[in-house]
C-alpha cells in the first residue's frame, strides 16, 4: 500500500485537505502519526513531557493505521503530519515544533510529500482563538515547515505546495491544486472529492482510540467546527481579530517574506494550468 503524507503547521488548513482527500475513493486519511505517536500523556496543563517522533508509519507494516486501511479496501494512505504548538514538549534541539518529519530522505523521496502554508497572520489569530498564545511556537513552526519544504524540494523537485488563501478562492483553484496533488500522487482526480458527502471523519483511520476520539466525538476547543457544518471548502471563514500590533509587527517582519515568496512561487505555478489540464489529472 502507497503512503502519501502531508505537511503542515497547526491552524492552516491542514483538516479540510484531509477532509477533501478523505472523499477519494481510494484513499484512507490519518493525520499526526510521528507527532503523537510516541507522545506521554501530559500529567498537568503546565507539566513538560518528553518529545520523540516515531517513524513508525514509514516502515511498519503491521501499523494500526495500515491495518485499517487495509480492511477498508484503500489503495494508500495519505497521513497528515502537522507541527505541534508547544516548542516546550520536548527540548530546545527536538520538540514538537520543530522536529524532523522524515527520518531520511529515502521516506521525502517514497512519500512524494505536499506542502501548504497559510498567510501567518490569519494562522496566528487561529491560533489565539484556540488558547495557544505563544508566538515563539508560532513562529517555531512557520519557520520549520518552510525548511522542511524546501529541503523537500532540494530532493523532489517536483514536490507540490500551495497556500491556503490561493485554494479556498473559487471551484478552479480548488480543482487546480487538488488536481496538481493527485497527478503528482498517482491517483485520478475525482471533482467530487470537493464535495462533502460523507460524515466528517467517517473516511479516516486512527492510530489509536484516544485519536479517533478526538476527531469523533471530543472535537477539542472546538478545532473541528468548521468542516462540521460545511458541505464544500469555503472562502468565507472570518477572522478573530485577535491579534495585537506587536503580534502583526513581529509576524509581518519574520514570516510574511516566507508566505509571500511560497504565495508568488505557487500560484505562478498553478496559473500556468489551464482547467482542461486538470481534468486529465491522474491515473485512470
Amino acid at each position: 500500500m502507497d503512503l502519501r503524507i502531508f505537511v503542515a503547521a497547526p491552524r492552516s488548513g491542514s483538516t479540510l485537505f484531509m477532509r477533501v482527500m478523505g472523499e477519494h475513493p481510494d484513499i484512507s486519511v490519518t493525520s499526526r502519526n510521528v507527532l503523537m505517536g510516541n507522545m506521554a500523556e501530559r500529567q498537568t496543563p503546565s507539566a513538560s513531557r518528553a518529545f520523540n517522533p516515531d517513524y513508525s508509519i514509514f516502515d511498519n507494516p503491521e501499523h494500526p493505521v495500515k491495518i485499517q486501511a487495509e480492511a477498508r479496501g484503500a489503495r494508500m494512505i495519505v497521513s497528515k503530519e502537522e507541527y505541534g504548538n508547544d516548542r516546550h514538549t520536548g527540548t530546545p534541539e527536538l520538540n514538537e515544533c520543530n522536529f524532523p518529519v522524515f527520518p531520511s530522505n529515502q521516506e521525502i523521496m517514497d512519500a512524494r510529500p505536499v506542502f501548504t502554508f497559510r498567510n501567518p497572520l490569519h494562522e496566528f489569530d487561529s491560533w489565539l482563538s484556540k488558547g495557544w498564545g505563544d508566538i515563539d511556537s508560532f513562529i517555531l513552526a512557520y519557520k520549520t515547515l518552510e525548511d522542511t519544504y524546501e529541503h523537500a524540494r532540494s530532493i523532489r523537485p517536483d514536490t507540490v505546495a500551495y497556500t491556503y488563501e490561493y485554494m479556498v478562492q473559487d471551484r478552479q483553484s480548488q480543482e487546480v491544486v487538488f488536481g496538481a496533488v493527485c497527478k503528482d500522487w498517482g491517483l485520478k482526480f475525482v471533482p467530487e472529492m470537493l464535495d462533502f458527502k460523507s460524515e466528517f471523519g467517517a473516511n479516516f483511520v486512527y492510530r489509536d482510540a484516544k485519536e479517533k476520539e478526538i476527531y469523533t466525538k471530543r472535537n477539542p476547543k472546538d478545532i473541528f467546527t468548521t468542516l462540521m457544518n460545511s458541505d464544500g471548502i469555503r472562502n468565507d471563514v472570518p477572522s478573530h481579530g485577535l491579534l495585537t500590533d506587536g503580534h502583526r509587527q513581529k509576524i509581518s517582519e519574520v514570516l510574511m517574506p516566507i508566505y509571500n515568496r511560497v504565495y508568488a512561487e505557487t500560484t505562478k505555478k498553478f496559473a500556468n494550468t489551464r482547467r482542461n489540464d486538470v481534468q486529465g489529472y491522474g491515473i485512470k
